[in-house]
């Protein structure tokens, strides 16, 4: 997890190519993590034992202003659904949902409920 401090002016921004050049380190680990796995697993006739680096880029502000969301997410992610009751955290599958157009007063309060970014209008 990579906490960004919120910059309180443009003097504090962190740089783009600073989480860019992460971003790239940790793919590039993961990389030769996955062709070190692959030559152990040739020479020994093991199975897939490859652990992968996840990098998450997080705000300050965000984590203040939405931490119920973020913290479900980040909850999602390490630990997948365990430990939560099924009709809480069940999937929905799109062959069992219905698409029709909502009006602004029906999808403004729902993403700003539901959505890290809030609605953006």
């Amino acid at each position: 997890l990579h906490l960004l401090k919120s910059p309180n002016a443009t003097s504090d921004c962190v740089s783009p190519t600073c989480t860019r050049d992460m971003t790239n380190y940790v793919q590039y680990m993961n990389t030769c993590s996955r062709r070190e796995q692959e030559q152990l697993d040739s020479d020994s006739g093991g199975g897939d034992n490859a652990s992968k680096i996840s990098l998450i880029h997080l705000h300050e502000d965000v984590w203040h202003s939405r931490t119920d969301i973020v913290q479900s997410r980040l909850r999602i992610r390490l630990l997948g659904h365990s430990g939560q009751s099924p009709s809480r955290l069940s999937r929905v599958f799109a062959r069992k949902t219905v698409a029709r157009r909502i009006d602004a007063g029906t999808a403004i309060p729902f993403l700003r409920e539901h959505h890290l970014w809030s609605a953006t209008k």
